[in-house]
C-alpha cells in the first residue's frame, strides 16, 4: 500500500500515463515527474530505481496488469478493465477532481456530462470538503463559445468505441450534404474549436481520416479492435488535428496593441516575440498552418503584418483587395 501521500501521487500520475498507453518507462517517467515540480513544485520527484518500486507495488497491491513493450520501450496495462482502487483523497486532491469535473462538464456533451457529475458526486458522498460551497463552484465558467449540437446517442456509441478500441461504422453526413458508410477506428477523439472530432483510420479510403462528430448520422460499434496507431495520437498532441500543410519561418509584425495581446498570452513551442522601443513587435513562428496566418493578420485590422513568407504575403493582400471590391458601393 501506498506509505504516504507523495507515493500516492506518484502512483495516480503513474496509473494515468499506463491508462493512455504513453508507455512510460521508469526514467522517462522520473524525469516527468521532475518537471512537475519545476513547473508546479508538486515535490513529487524521485529516482529512477523509486519508479521501479512504485510499479512492484501496483502490481502487489493492486493487482495492476502492467507488462513491458520493449518495441515502445515502456510499460502498458495488459487489458483496460483493471481500475485503480485508491485511498480516499485529501481537500485539494478533491478540489483538483471536482474543478476537473467542472471543466469536463462544459465541454462534453450528453450522456458522458452526466457520467461525469455521478462520477464526483459519489466521490463527493463519502467526504465532506470545507472547499465545497455549490455557488461557488458555478463562478467556474467555460467560455469556450458556441457548441455543436450532439446526438447523445451518437456521442455514447463512438465514446465507447474509442475507450473500448473498437472499430465503428458510422454514416457520415459531409459539409457539401453528400452521405457515406464508412468503417472507422477512433484512435483520438478530440475537442477542438468547440466542436469533438474523432481521427482514425477509415477502412474505406485506407488512410488517415477526420470526422466531425457532430456530422456523424448514425453509429455502432463493431467486434473489429485495433491497437492505437502513436503517429495519428502524436499528430493531435502536437496541434496538427487536421494535418494541414505548413510553411516555414514565419514572421509578422504587430502594432504596440496587438503585441501587448500576444505578450500576454502563452507562447506556442518555438514562438519568439521580440518588442522594438515604439512598444511594436516582430513575431516568429518555426512553422505555421497558412488559413491561420490569414486569419490572424485579417483580424487584427491593419495591427499585423505578415513580412514573410512572401508568397503568403501576396495571398493575403490579395484577399484584403477581393474584400474591399465586395465592399465598394
Amino acid at each position: 500500500m501506498p506509505e504516504n501521500k507523495k507515493q500516492l501521487i506518484r502512483l495516480i500520475k503513474l496509473v494515468a500515463e499506463l491508462k493512455e498507453n504513453r508507455y512510460p518507462n521508469c526514467h522517462s517517467f522520473a524525469e516527468k515527474l521532475r518537471k512537475s515540480d519545476i513547473d508546479g513544485n508538486m515535490n513529487v520527484s524521485c529516482k529512477a530505481k523509486t519508479i521501479q518500486r512504485d510499479i512492484r507495488t501496483l502490481k502487489d497491491d493492486f493487482d495492476a496488469p502492467i507488462e513491458f513493450d520493449f518495441r515502445n520501450n515502456g510499460f502498458y496495462l495488459a487489458h483496460h478493465g483493471w481500475n485503480f482502487v485508491c485511498p480516499s483523497l485529501q481537500d485539494e486532491d478533491m478540489m483538483a477532481s471536482v474543478f476537473g469535473a467542472k471543466v469536463a462538464e462544459d465541454i462534453f456533451p450528453e450522456p458522458v456530462k452526466s457520467q461525469i457529475r455521478k462520477a464526483v458526486d459519489t466521490q463527493l458522498a463519502g467526504s465532506n470538503p470545507d472547499f465545497l460551497d455549490t455557488a461557488f463552484i458555478k463562478t467556474l465558467i467555460v467560455a469556450s463559445g458556441a457548441k455543436t449540437e450532439i446526438d447523445p446517442r451518437i456521442f455514447s456509441t463512438v465514446f465507447s468505441a474509442w475507450q473500448g478500441r473498437r472499430a465503428i461504422d458510422i454514416g457520415y453526413r459531409a459539409p457539401d450534404g453528400s452521405m457515406s458508410r464508412r468503417r472507422v477506428e477512433p484512435h483520438v477523439l478530440t475537442y477542438f474549436n468547440n466542436a469533438w472530432y474523432i481521427k482514425g483510420y477509415c477502412l474505406k479510403s485506407n488512410a488517415t481520416r477526420i470526422f466531425a462528430v457532430h456530422r456523424i448520422t448514425s453509429a455502432e460499434i463493431t467486434e473489429k479492435s485495433f491497437e492505437p496507431d502513436r503517429k495519428i495520437i502524436d499528430s493531435v498532441i502536437e496541434g496538427d488535428v487536421f494535418d494541414y500543410g505548413k510553411v516555414k519561418d514565419v514572421e509578422i509584425w504587430l502594432a504596440p496593441e496587438s503585441a501587448n495581446y500576444a505578450r500576454e498570452r502563452k507562447l506556442r513551442k518555438g514562438e519568439k516575440l521580440a518588442f522594438d522601443k515604439d512598444g511594436s513587435a516582430v513575431l516568429h513562428l518555426p512553422e505555421a498552418v497558412p488559413g491561420e496566418i490569414i486569419k490572424l493578420v485579417l483580424s487584427e485590422f491593419g495591427n499585423a503584418k505578415l513580412l514573410k513568407p512572401a508568397e503568403l504575403a501576396s495571398q493575403i493582400a490579395k484577399i484584403a483587395d477581393d474584400i474591399a471590391g465586395m465592399h465598394r458601393l
